[in-house]
Order: C-alpha cells, then sequence, then structure tokens
C-alpha cells in the first residue's frame, strides 16, 4: 500500500511488516528510505493523520510516529 500524506509518502508492505517514509520535500531524516518494522497495520483515512507503531531504534523499544494528514491511498503492493 502506497500512502501519501501532506509531508512524506509512505511505503508499506504486509508480507515483511514494513514501512518506508520518503520526505515529499526532498530533506532526509533519520532512518528515511529504509524499511522499519511495522508492528501494526495502519488504516489510512483522507484527511487524518495515521498513528504508525514502528521498531526504530536499536534497543527494540518501539516508536509511536504520527504523521500529517493523508492525502491519497494506493492499495495494492508497494
Amino acid at each position: 500500500m502506497r500512502v501519501e500524506t501532506d509531508g512524506a509518502v509512505y511505503l508499506f508492505n504486509a508480507r515483511p511488516m514494513t514501512a518506508i517514509r520518503l520526505r515529499r520535500d526532498g530533506s532526509h531524516l533519520r532512518r528515511d528510505g529504509e524499511p522499519l518494522a511495522l508492528l501494526s497495520w495502519p488504516d489510512p483515512v483522507i484527511g487524518q493523520g495515521m498513528e504508525l507503531l514502528l521498531l526504530v531504534r536499536e534497543d527494540g523499544l518501539p516508536t509511536t510516529r504520527f504523521t500529517s494528514n493523508v492525502r491519497l491511498i494506493e492499495r495494492g503492493p508497494a
């Protein structure tokens, strides 16, 4: 699934349960472009932000990431 928010594009892959964030403005933040383990599958809604539970830290503690508002949802393979 591909989800476009106001600030980024997220590519979600259900089989390995991963998420990749790509910034829309071309800037690069820590771990952008890397597949991160996704602990719960998102249910994006146009006009609302998403709450993602990811394994970002090397110590294994989960990270909650809140996105900007969803603009576009493309279902199917990422």
